[in-house]
């Protein structure tokens, strides 16, 4: 959230984030929550930006 506050950027404006997705049921819902805490700080939009991990 500090992030898009600092830079300006509208989080409409980002495409695509890729995620740590270490595939644990622990760590991947602590980040899903964290991102969509950060974003719908934002936007109350919904299912515009995929999240993947290699």
């Amino acid at each position: 959230m500090d992030t898009l506050k600092k830079t300006d950027i509208n989080p409409r404006d980002i495409s695509y984030v890729e995620a740590h997705g270490t595939g644990t049921s622990l760590g991947d819902p602590i980040e899903i929550r964290g991102l969509s805490l950060s974003y719908g700080t934002y936007t109350s939009d919904k299912k515009y930006c995929p999240i993947g991990s290699v």
